[in-house]
């Protein structure tokens, strides 16, 4: 080594495993002999470059994974089954990057449900295929949801919410936005264990919800401070002016008049 060069083993560590990760297939019999904190590496540059494929995830995955964000890679049931393996796992990010998720089945969620009962953070925006029955897994199974993302589910409706106000004593965000929630859903979550921790409640673009259920929420979800929901057509003025009457110290609130 040539004189006044320092050598610095976690910037050829750096390296090394970017090297890895750029010819993942070639590397993939070997990476499961490696340690868990060299793989938590490994598993934090595939996620941001979306390099998660259904034959290469089994091999990188191990059971003390905390956070995994698959929002960028393209994964079906096949490679979802394997995060199952992750006991402890807290925080899953299965949002379609672009357009729809239409590879991974609501009963892949409920498996990951069953198997990964310590979630506190689950993301699902687009995910086409989602449904009810799998929002009814996740709630009554991970007991310990903080934030739940169904934007863009087409397939979710009051039923699944339900599940969620009956079950969820700990969540703080829930997004509902494009969905089929209607008044009725928002009556739940209003009256449901979860209507004193929620803080934050996206149900823009939605058809179906009217003043009458923006109002419940309002009023029976005290610690609520961000709440939007433009893009209602339902939804007039009275709902503004009712939070403007009750003095609610809203930290953001969007709507849309008609």
């Amino acid at each position: 080594m040539a004189a006044g060069v320092k050598f610095i083993p976690s910037k050829l560590s750096s390296i090394s495993i970017r090297k890895v990760v750029e010819r993942i297939e070639i590397h993939a019999d070997n990476l499961d002999k490696l340690p868990c904190e060299v793989k938590d590496k490994i598993l934090y540059l595939m996620s941001k470059r979306g390099a998660f494929t259904d034959s290469n995830i089994k091999k990188i995955l191990h059971p003390n994974v905390i956070n995994l964000d698959l929002s960028e890679s393209e994964l079906s049931d096949e490679g979802l089954k394997e995060v199952c393996k992750c006991k402890a796992l807290r925080k899953l990010d299965l949002n379609a990057g672009k357009g729809f998720r239409t590879n991974i089945s609501s009963g892949a969620i409920k498996s990951v449900a069953v198997s990964c009962k310590y979630l506190e953070v689950v993301f699902l925006r687009r995910c086409e295929l989602m449904d009810d029955l799998a929002v009814s897994y996740l709630a009554e199974n991970c007991r310990n949801l903080l934030q739940l993302n169904l934007e863009g589910c087409p397939n979710i409706t009051d039923k699944g919410v339900r599940c969620i106000a009956e079950n969820s004593t700990k969540l703080e965000s829930l997004n509902l936005s494009r969905t089929q929630v209607s008044d009725k859903g928002l009556e739940f979550l209003s009256n449901g264990i979860c209507a004193k921790s929620l803080f934050e409640l996206h149900v823009s673009s939605c058809n179906n919800i009217t003043d009458d259920g923006i109002e419940l929420l309002v009023n029976l979800c005290p610690n609520l401070k961000i709440l939007i929901f433009h893009g209602c057509p339902l939804t007039t003025d009275r709902s503004r002016e009712n939070i403007e009457f009750l003095r609610r110290n809203m930290k953001q609130l969007s709507w849309t008049v008609y």
